[in-house]
């Protein structure tokens, strides 16, 4: 009862600081008859000047969230299965792919301060094939490319649509990234050729 209370008498307070007086005609009983919403916007759209005149931009305001964020809970089988759900058996699927004996990769959990979160490191030998982060509902794997490596990536046997992601990828100083957001089984045929690529980069 009193949990009940306190609620109605914060949202009391905040439908009083918002209240204007000449909503009055919309709602005759005053700063108690209306509801306040919270609205998540999904697009941004904005007028851009130019010397020609005005454009309009339009960005994708959808908001991703990254998953293990405590440093104190390493990311164990029980942790991943909990913060991916119905995506670990991929997860699972792709880490038993890369650590067989075909690829020989291993690979390392390390928190990492600067981004406050777990991060895998997967390795082969002592050179950094790809990273993987754990989002809500996918984990994501970014490798690192440089210019002299473009070829090669173009002529890939991987969807184009990746090809192009790529290309429009922002630079990260002279590293040009590449990333695959995975959920589903059938991206990994793809992402298993970038991983062999990568591999095999002197």
């Amino acid at each position: 009862m009193n949990q009940s209370r306190q609620k109605d008498n914060i949202d009391n307070g905040l439908r009083q600081k918002a209240w204007q007086k000449c909503w009055e005609m919309y709602y005759p009983a005053g700063d108690s008859d209306y509801t306040l919403l919270r609205f998540i916007p999904a697009k941004l759209k904005t007028w851009v000047g130019t010397e020609s005149g005005f454009t309009v931009a339009t960005e994708d305001m959808a908001m991703e969230t990254q998953l293990l964020r405590e440093q104190e809970l390493f990311p164990s089988e029980k942790v991943l299965k909990n913060a991916l759900d119905s995506i670990y058996p991929v997860y699972e699927s792709f880490m038993e792919t890369v650590t067989n004996a075909d690829y020989r990769l291993t690979y390392e959990w390390n928190y990492y301060k600067d981004g406050k979160s777990w991060l895998c490191k997967v390795v082969n030998k002592k050179k950094t094939v790809f990273w993987l982060s754990v989002w809500d509902g996918y984990f994501q794997i970014g490798f690192f490319f440089i210019e002299k490596h473009l070829e090669g990536i173009a002529a890939l046997d991987i969807a184009e649509k990746i090809k192009e992601d790529f290309c429009k990828a922002k630079p990260v100083g002279k590293l040009l990234p590449m990333i695959f957001k995975v959920s589903r089984e059938e991206q990994l045929t793809d992402l298993l050729k970038v991983v062999a690529f990568k591999k095999a980069l002197k």
